[in-house]
C-alpha cells in the first residue's frame, strides 16, 4: 500500500485585478510625474509611500526580482530628503529624476505582480510607519 502524504494547503492569494493594477500603476506615475516636474513635500510623501509599499509587498511574496530597481529609487529619494532636511527646500537634481525615470518600468512590473492580499497589507504597515513618523497621508 502506498504511504499517503500529508495534505498542506497553500496559503490564500489573492490576485490583483487589472483595474486594481491600472490605478496604483497611475496613481504611481501621477506622483512621480507631479513630484519630479514640481517637488514638494506631499509629492515626496506620495511616492516614498508608493515604493515602500511595493518594496514591502515583494519582500512578503518572496520576490527579489526589482530588488535593484527600488533600492536605486528609493536612494534617489533619500538625497532628496537629506538635501530637504539640510536646506528645508525640496528639490529634485537631474540625476535623482534620471534615476526615478529609469526604475519606473520595473515598478510598474513590479505593481503588477503584487497580489491584493499582500498589497492591502503592506498599505496598512506603510500608512501606520508614516502616521508614527509624523508623515501626513490621505487614504
Amino acid at each position: 500500500m502506498k504511504k499517503r502524504s500529508n495534505y498542506q494547503p497553500r496559503p490564500v492569494a489573492i490576485p490583483m485585478t487589472a483595474q486594481n493594477t491600472r490605478h496604483v500603476d497611475l496613481t504611481f506615475y501621477a506622483d512621480l510625474a507631479g513630484f519630479i516636474s514640481a517637488p514638494s513635500d506631499t509629492g515626496y510623501n506620495r511616492l516614498m509611500r508608493t515604493l515602500e509599499l511595493i518594496t514591502l509587498a515583494m519582500k512578503a511574496q518572496g520576490i527579489q526580482d526589482y530588488d535593484v530597481q527600488l533600492g536605486s529609487a528609493r536612494r534617489a529619494m533619500a538625497g532628496v530628503f537629506g538635501r530637504w532636511q539640510r536646506s528645508a527646500k525640496v528639490t529634485v537634481l537631474d540625476l535623482e529624476a534620471l534615476t526615478l525615470r529609469a526604475a519606473a518600468p520595473s515598478i510598474e512590473e513590479a505593481i503588477g505582480r503584487t497580489r491584493l492580499d499582500t498589497f492591502t497589507a503592506a498599505h496598512a504597515i506603510t500608512k501606520a510607519t508614516m502616521q508614527a513618523q509624523g508623515a501626513p497621508v490621505e487614504a
